[in-house]
């Protein structure tokens, strides 16, 4: 999986659509937001070991849930946090992202009048909860979501549910 983060197969597209929510979420009412540097190496045909998965996923980080946010405050969230003129994303630019990478990826699009349980990991904590007390005008406390998993134990995790063919990747 080494396609571009925007182009059907991608690593992203494969982390966000099938490993996370595959893994992760107990309902079809949680939405995932992940900073794109949380995957550092791509995933090729052929055996994929659990020190592949760490070369994937390297750093470990656990997962955090803030319950019931609207698709509403979800969607100018997210577009903060990939805005490259201002929010998040301006503080965080770094000069090795080109301009066509966002900042942050998702597992869905948030629809309008829905609520969602919004799972991130602990390394986005700072700006994902600025950036919405900012929107709900109100302090969130985020609580600790599937303590025993990480983001790389979640893609060792599919891996072992779902062996890999050659056809997925």
């Amino acid at each position: 999986l080494s396609n571009a983060l925007q182009e059907k197969n991608s690593l992203w597209s494969f982390y966000m659509e099938k490993v996370v929510p595959g893994t992760l979420f107990d309902s079809e009412d949680q939405l995932a937001i992940v900073g794109t540097g949380a995957l550092s190496y791509d995933i090729f045909p052929g055996t994929f070991t659990v020190d592949d998965v760490y070369m994937t996923s390297p750093y470990g980080n656990f997962w955090l849930i803030l319950q019931k946010i609207s698709g509403e405050i979800l969607q100018q969230l997210i577009s903060d946090l990939n805005d490259p003129m201002g929010g998040a994303a301006r503080r965080l630019a770094s000069p090795w992202r080109g301009a066509r990478v966002p900042s942050y990826v998702t597992s869905s699009v948030p629809e309008l009048g829905k609520s969602y349980d919004l799972i991130f990991c602990d390394f986005d904590l700072d700006p994902i909860v600025q950036h919405l007390k900012d929107l709900m005008k109100q302090q969130l406390q985020p609580e600790l979501f599937k303590p025993a998993m990480n983001t790389s134990s979640v893609l060792e995790a599919w891996f072992q549910k779902q062996p890999c063919e050659e056809t997925l990747i």
